[in-house]
């Protein structure tokens, strides 16, 4: 009996490291696998060492103006700058502008305040005013009238002066409240009105006042024939005109130097 005690204890010896190795691994293989872990690392600014984008702040600018009428033609007064500038000489120039009066040749004429100096132009920019002591500088320009009512001539170019500033577009019932007549230099049902305008353009904008309301294109004719004696146009250009391409059927273009828009 006692041999094979000694055979089952040494088979039991032998067997215990084997069934341990097979335990364990039994074990290690129903544990819960090592989760993937997930780290978060600050990515480097881009941005870093970059030169912020400059922002332009638009300053606020003043506009005041007058469109007066004479006998079809319109006058444009209009002086434009920072509103503390525009407070300092704005008496002075509403009082230029209720001092004109027309010659019996159709040109304005005006009283100018004490310290101020003017440029007669004789263009498109008629006149060029400046008050004393300041880098302002007024503009007075004239237009033919257009237009089917002079209403809508006034509401088309104080709207082009909206633009300028930056502003939007009013129709004439929510523009004229803030229009102040200038009874002295009405045209009988065509009223004179003074303008106050702030908004952040540069107030110099903008199209010429023909230039707002539609061209009604005519209907697609032959060229008309161009008689000789008028291809051989005879003429003389004054000083600071300067002759440029005619096109279509003009028979001769210029330009004014020193033109600036009203």
């Amino acid at each position: 009996m006692l041999p094979k005690t000694q055979s089952r204890i040494r088979t039991i010896r032998w067997a215990s490291p084997a069934c341990l190795a097979l335990f364990c691994f039994l074990v290690a293989g129903c544990s819960q696998p090592e989760q993937i872990r997930v780290y978060r690392v600050a990515k480097e600014d881009s941005r870093r060492g970059q030169t912020p984008a400059k922002v332009t702040v638009a300053k606020e600018q003043r506009m005041l103006g007058a469109i007066v009428p004479h006998e079809g033609m319109t006058w444009f007064f209009k002086l434009v700058g920072e509103p503390s500038q525009i407070g300092g000489v704005e008496t002075a120039f509403r009082d230029v502008i209720l001092s004109v009066t027309f010659s019996g040749a159709g040109q304005a004429t005006w009283k100018l305040p004490d310290g101020w100096s003017q440029e007669i132009v004789q263009g498109i920019t008629y006149a060029k005013l400046k008050p004393a002591d300041s880098d302002l500088e007024a503009t007075v320009t004239t237009f033919a009238t257009q237009g089917e009512s002079w209403t809508g001539w006034v509401e088309d170019n104080v709207n082009r002066w909206r633009k300028q500033l930056a502003l939007a577009e009013q129709p004439w019932d929510l523009m004229e409240p803030g229009l102040t007549e200038l009874s002295t230099l009405n045209e009988g049902s065509d009223v004179a009105y003074f303008v106050d305008l702030r908004g952040t353009g540069s107030g110099s904008m903008g199209g010429a006042p023909f230039m707002n309301r539609a061209i009604q294109t005519p209907p697609a004719t032959a060229q008309p024939q161009v008689q000789d004696g008028v291809k051989n146009l005879l003429y003389s250009v004054p000083a600071g005109w300067e002759e440029t391409a005619a096109e279509n059927i003009r028979l001769a273009s210029f330009s004014i130097a020193g033109e600036t828009e009203p």
